[in-house]
């Protein structure tokens, strides 16, 4: 494993650990804003529309805070 890294210097090192950082960081802050937010946001969201198209009505499923946990969640994600 020693040769596979000899080549990096210590800037590399510090760039792959700051990426890394920001990664569990983004992805982290997803999972907060979903679980304290609005936990409704939580998966793809089409049983929970095919439900509702079914005429069974839970609140805080559709709204504008899941509709904003949503669109931020997946943002953080992606960019982590």
């Amino acid at each position: 494993m020693k040769k596979v890294f000899d080549g990096w210097s210590d800037s590399q090192w510090v760039g792959w650990l700051f990426i890394s950082f920001w990664c569990i960081v983004l992805g982290g802050f997803a999972c907060f804003i979903t679980l304290k937010i609005a936990p409704g946001a939580a998966g793809s969201g089409i049983a929970e529309i095919m439900g509702y198209l079914n005429g069974v009505n839970v609140d805080k499923i559709i709204g504008i805070e899941t509709l904003i946990v949503k669109v931020f969640g997946v943002a953080f994600a992606l960019s982590g």
